[in-house]
């Protein structure tokens, strides 16, 4: 287990004052990043070993976001590595500025899948002995994990504006980061959608000068976002619960 403490910024809270659910991820990638460079194994390793953890599914459940202003203890537990993958949960806890002697609240709860990959190849690899080693398992969290792959309901779509890739997309694993898939599926959502879950399915790396066309499937309390490349590949889909 590893964890860190922050405020809440204004760069992360929307209209309403508490954080959005990007910026509840955005947590919860530099909270699992922290805890790899904690062990020398974070991006500047990355970047020599020509390998990296990619993540392929996001699981989030959001009880009530943080405001701003509040201390926010962030956690990650890695919990199972198994040939090209490792899973961890994650948590998040907010505690009023105002009462910074009251007892953590638990805001979000959440599952991960990440696969080993090797840049060079452009595939996943072994979990090497290593990162077994670097980060010992902890007892996974009690919570009703979904599938990793998401299915799009039967119903009609409608289709978004199209979004070239430019180099403010990417990260140093040469790619779009997961991040800004969430940010591009959230600008569909009705604008009086509290999100209560947040689940995303990444099937195919978006990188330089792509192109990614939405398309949008809306069912009662859910709308699911699919981000294609200009031949039809799919991305990314986001499913969002309110």
């Amino acid at each position: 287990m590893y964890e860190f403490t922050s405020r809440v910024r204004y760069s992360e809270i929307g209209p309403d004052g508490y954080m959005t659910p990007t910026a509840l991820v955005t947590r919860m990638q530099d909270c699992g990043v922290f805890h790899c460079d904690s062990a020398h194994r974070g991006p500047e390793f990355w970047m020599h070993a020509r390998c990296a953890w990619i993540v392929v599914s996001w699981q989030v459940i959001i009880i009530k976001p943080p405001k701003f202003g509040d201390r926010v203890i962030t956690r990650t537990i890695p919990y199972r590595f198994h040939a090209f993958e490792g899973d961890r949960n994650y948590q998040i806890f907010s505690v009023p500025d105002s009462d910074p002697d009251a007892e953590p609240t638990l805001c979000s709860y959440t599952n991960s899948r990440w696969v080993w990959y090797d840049m060079e190849k452009q595939r996943p690899a072994r979990v090497p002995q290593e990162e077994y080693d670097a980060f010992p398992l902890d007892p996974p969290l009690e919570m009703e994990c979904a599938p990793r792959k998401i299915a799009l309901p039967d119903t009609a779509y409608e289709t978004g504006k199209s979004v070239e890739i430019t180099e403010t997309y990417i990260d140093t694993n040469g790619h779009v980061n997961n991040l800004r898939y969430i940010d591009l599926s959230r600008a569909y959502l009705p604008p009086e959608a509290a999100i209560r879950e947040l689940r995303v399915e990444y099937m195919k790396q978006a990188r330089l000068g792509d192109v990614l066309r939405p398309k949008v499937f809306r069912t009662d309390g859910a709308s699911y976002v699919l981000l294609e490349t200009a031949d039809g590949s799919p991305c990314t889909v986001t499913a969002f619960y309110y």
